[in-house]
């Protein structure tokens, strides 16, 4: 939801730039302050999905290693019948 809303006033903005180089309507300081609050929620957005990646790899490496003790676990006992 963020994501979107982020891309949306992104679009505004460009449409604001685009008017403001064809002699437009806001301030060349409301363009600017405006592509920093664009900047930084890009920049929270990245943040918190890699923060979501990083719990999630987290995640994976503790199920792979529990797998991987399962399975020498299994092999161990298919060599010892051997």
């Amino acid at each position: 939801m963020i994501v979107v809303l982020v891309i949306i006033f992104g679009l505004f903005l460009l449409y604001q730039v685009i008017l403001k180089i064809l002699g437009g309507s806001w301030t060349t300081e409301a363009v600017v302050i405006s592509l920093l609050v664009l900047l930084i929620s890009m920049v929270f957005v990245i943040a918190s999905s890699q923060i979501k990646l990083s719990v999630d790899y987290g995640y994976f490496k503790r199920e792979n290693s529990r797998f991987r003790e399962y399975i020498y676990k299994e092999l161990r006992e298919i060599k010892d019948k051997i």
